[in-house]
């Protein structure tokens, strides 16, 4: 049984519960279903079977046990509360706080598997976070030390930790390259003054276009060291509120600007108020190394969406009074980009 030692320290606030909502606490179940959800996103697969084949071997299922264990080995018990929706007074909850650390233990025989799981671990630590408000920028968090049995064991994961998002992004890409479990490629644009990096993440290498939320483009923003990441958290809550604002009087219409802008559904976002069950397509988180402070923008694929909402917007109308799907794709597309846009500016510290 091979074992591997992982240090991790919270970067923000992270409302991640049990049974009692008193009592935050850091939870492997939660953190194996982000890795879970980072090889959906990332990965390459010839189609949806072949996704959760692959997904059963790594992960196992309700009939096939886990090839790897995760234990938590400690984390200093202390919290404190903060408000969910930090740009007006809100309910507070209790929260794991940042610089809290947290010590947990790899468990397994096959290597290969014990590698794929530093990987997902890895990129789980830069593109995604745990817990409540996870897609707003709470609950993330950074690996500080990787330790195998022996001092040359997992050397290199240890080493990659500490370079820049980018640079750990083309190494997992060369790293996972020729394996079994393949990543999908890449490539990277870095704009002239070096505060935004993005990766763009190609199709599947089949062309198949599958009906969920993988990554199509991730957005790396360096931030002013001075910067707190509550500040930041906070600016976003008050976009996202902003974000809603559709013909309230005394406030400006978010959609101002947008190509048919009466075709926007506020739920290509996330749940608004609908039947249909859609998680966020871009997700906030925050990362950092010994350097930088960064802001990271996920870009998941809506098509599905799309399609789904448009179908429920045009439910029972007469024909002559149906939404044009290529008007109702194009508007909701520039609602997102808009969004993305403005927490753009916000990382960069253009609050307005």
């Amino acid at each position: 049984m091979k074992k591997v030692k992982i240090n991790l320290e919270i970067v923000t606030h992270m409302l991640s519960f049990g049974n009692n909502t008193e009592k935050p606490e850091f939870r492997i179940p939660e953190l194996k279903a982000l890795m879970r959800n980072i090889f959906r996103e990332l990965y390459d697969f010839k189609d949806v079977d072949d996704m959760k084949n692959k997904e059963e071997i790594l992960f196992g299922s309700l009939k096939k046990k886990s090839p790897i264990s995760l234990k938590l080995k400690s984390m200093k018990v202390f919290n404190e509360e903060v408000e969910v929706l930090p740009h007006k007074k809100s309910v507070k909850m209790k929260a794991i706080p940042p610089k809290t650390k947290v010590t947990l233990y790899m468990f397994g025989r096959d290597e290969e598997k014990l590698d794929m799981y530093m990987i997902l671990l890895i990129l789980s630590s830069i593109i995604g976070s745990l817990g409540r408000r996870s897609r707003k920028g709470f609950g993330s968090f950074k690996i500080i030390r990787i330790e195998g049995e022996k001092e040359s064991q997992y050397k290199e994961y240890g080493e990659l930790i500490s370079k820049s998002a980018v640079d750990i992004f083309r190494k997992l890409e060369e790293i996972c390259c020729d394996k079994f479990y393949k990543m999908r490629k890449i490539d990277i644009y870095k704009d002239k003054h070096d505060r935004l990096s993005i990766v763009n993440i190609k199709d599947f290498s089949n062309k198949y276009k599958l009906n969920y939320p993988y990554a199509e483009k991730i957005h790396i923003i360096k931030i002013e060291k001075n910067i707190r990441y509550k500040e930041l958290i906070k600016y976003i809550s008050k976009l996202t509120h902003d974000r809603l604002c559709f013909n309230i009087k005394g406030r400006k219409d978010f959609r101002e600007g947008i190509p048919y802008k009466y075709r926007v559904d506020k739920n290509i976002l996330g749940n608004y108020r609908s039947n249909s069950r859609f998680a966020a397509p871009v997700v906030v988180s925050f990362w950092e190394n010994s350097k930088n402070k960064y802001l990271i923008l996920k870009e998941l694929n809506i098509n599905y969406q799309l399609q789904a909402l448009c179908k429920q917007e045009n439910k029972g109308k007469k024909q002559e009074e149906k939404y044009s799907y290529k008007e109702f794709e194009k508007a909701n597309i520039s609602y997102v980009d808009k969004y993305i846009n403005k927490l753009i500016y916000i990382a960069k510290g253009e609050k307005k």
